[in-house]
Parts: C-alpha cells; sequence; structure tokens
C-alpha cells in the first residue's frame, strides 16, 4: 500500500505522485544534501560520510518505492471506480420491469391481516414497466416511442455485467478495502 487513500474517490495523476514523492523526499533530504551525498560518493569517503550517503540514498530510495507503489495503486483504484459504477448500474431497476413500490411496513402493534388467496395480488408501482408497444386510443397497439429507452438500458446493463464478469482478483481485493462487510 502506498500513500494514496484507498477509500477516497480522489484520482492521481502521475504528475500528482511525482510531486507527492519530490516533497516527501524534499521533507527530509533537501536539495543541497543530495548534492553533497552525491559528491561525496564519487570520491574516497570515511564512515561518516558512507553513513551520511547511505541515509539520503535509503531515503530517497524508499520515497521513490512509495511512488511506484502509489501507481500501482493508483492503476487498480481507477478499475475499482470502473466496477463500483457496473455495481450502481445493475443496481437500478430494468426499464423493462418497472420499479415496484415497497410494501408499507407493518406495525407490529396491530393484529396480522388475513389475506384470501383468491385475491390476486396488487402490484403498484413508482415506475410503471416500460412495454414495446401501447394501446393508442381506440384500444389498438401502437409501436411505444419510449422503447428505444429499454434497449439502451438493456445494452447498458449488458456492458456493466461484462464489466464485473471481467474484474480481477486485484479489483475485487482493493473493492473490499474500499467496502468491508
Amino acid at each position: 500500500m502506498s500513500f494514496i487513500d484507498l477509500k477516497a474517490n480522489d484520482v492521481w495523476s502521475e504528475g500528482d505522485i511525482e510531486r507527492r514523492v519530490n516533497a516527501i523526499i524534499r521533507s527530509k533530504v533537501t536539495a543541497e544534501d543530495e548534492l553533497k551525498a552525491a559528491r561525496l560518493s564519487r570520491g574516497e569517503m570515511d564512515e561518516s560520510a558512507t553513513a551520511f550517503v547511505s541515509l539520503v540514498d535509503e531515503f530517497i530510495r524508499n520515497a521513490i518505492q512509495e511512488g511506484r507503489a502509489a501507481k500501482a495503486d493508483m492503476t487498480i483504484l481507477k478499475e475499482v471506480f470502473v466496477y463500483e459504477a457496473a455495481e450502481t448500474r445493475l443496481a437500478r431497476y430494468k426499464l423493462s420491469e418497472g420499479l415496484i413500490k415497497p410494501p408499507e411496513p407493518v406495525d407490529p402493534m396491530l393484529p396480522p391481516v388475513e389475506l384470501v388467496e383468491t385475491t390476486p395480488p396488487v402490484i403498484e408501482y413508482i415506475y410503471p414497466p416500460i412495454t414495446e408497444f401501447i394501446l393508442d386510443d381506440e384500444g389498438n397497439e401502437i409501436p411505444n416511442p419510449d422503447w428505444p429507452l429499454v434497449i439502451a438500458d438493456n445494452e447498458e446493463r449488458a456492458q456493466a455485467q461484462a464489466i464485473i464478469d471481467a474484474v480481477t482478483p486485484e479489483v475485487l481485493e482493493m473493492y473490499q478495502i474500499r467496502h468491508p462487510v
């Protein structure tokens, strides 16, 4: 893991990551220290010079490694964003099925209502399904002008399902970090 906040929805560019790595380096190593270490490493060094060069090199190497980890995390995180969008898309109701109104909550203080088996259930819709044909004023079937919306809805759902079906284990692992159970 890196300095990227995996739970945030921030997108870091390569430049953002490089600036952060440079800021990490400059937080402990000045440009003068870096030049001094480079000069010292070219010549004969005593024990203190060797220790100084090692510290500078190790800190810079660690910061660069953290930057590489951030780039790898950002690559996977962008895929997680796509996966999350696909999940959100599939969670929406299908236009061809409509959106059924949820049942009213039952008051536990009231006695249970006895349902008559012969009564067909009444389905209440928040959004009724869109059908391919509708009835005109004379009762004749005519093409529904909203039917292309259903076709587009089905295509979007198929694309979202394809994304979910192709998800990699790395994306799922990061998704679990973002959405713990």
